[in-house]
């Protein structure tokens, strides 16, 4: 398997010796399949057959931004420095906010701290930006878990597809009362979404929670949040 962009020619997957041919990559672009012996002679299907490569990735308006990452990222590219290197934050901290110490957790995050799934997590933008994030590819990992205290605690949004609060604090449903988001592009929080709330305003529990957001929420009681479990694929 070979990019065709952004680095022509760059090979990235090699068969067996039964001809089954797996490879990975961490960038995007374009690319094409050829078969290559060793002797370095190409043999490829013209004209050659192409598939897009994208990332997961989160936007950045300028100002702050509260984010999370859906899923578990893959060793390599889930820390702070990997994550959020790049990012202009006019030496801003990247901040967790500690429900069980009620504060923002001392001076912020190390660049050697893990970026976690359902962590909120807050990041000051200098100007528009994106983050690209490297999922983990195996699909069998238990879903994360984390344990929320009674209070406001700040969580992400565990899945890669948009769900409701409802179904999305399933896990927590006797003990939520309030989901609020952040609307970055505007600097303001958006209406909150209220536990047993069926009305046809904007507070209704249906409201749905979004993948890359990270959410405040009011808990009566302690109790573990379980991130949306993916659908098991029949054998």
């Amino acid at each position: 398997m070979g990019a065709f962009q952004p680095e022509p020619g760059a090979l990235i997957g090699n068969a067996d010796a039964d001809g089954e041919l797996t490879f990975t990559w961490n960038e995007v672009g374009q690319f094409w399949p050829y078969a290559e012996i060793d002797t370095r002679t190409s043999m490829s299907q013209y004209p050659a057959p192409t598939f897009e490569c994208t990332a997961t990735s989160i936007n950045l308006s300028p100002g702050w931004n509260f984010v999370s990452t859906p899923k578990k990222l893959k060793d390599g590219h889930c820390t702070v420095q990997q994550v959020f290197g790049d990012i202009d934050t006019g030496e801003r901290s990247i901040r967790l906010y500690d429900a069980f110490a009620s504060s923002w957790g001392g001076t912020g995050m190390a660049p050697g701290d893990d970026v976690k799934p359902l962590d909120g997590i807050w990041i000051y933008s200098v100007g528009p930006d994106e983050v690209y994030l490297i999922l983990n590819a195996y699909p069998r990992d238990v879903p994360p878990t984390k344990i929320l205290g009674a209070g406001w605690n700040a969580i992400g949004f565990s899945d890669t597809t948009e769900a409701s609060a409802n179904s999305t604090l399933m896990s927590v449903e006797a003990q939520w009362a309030y989901v609020i988001g952040f609307d970055a592009a505007n600097q303001q929080y958006e209406p909150s979404i209220i536990n047993n709330d069926q009305g046809e305003g904007a507070h209704n529990e249906g409201g749905n929670m979004r993948p890359g957001k990270g959410y405040w929420i009011y808990m009566t009681d302690s109790k573990e949040l379980a991130g949306i479990r993916p659908p098991v694929k029949s054998q």
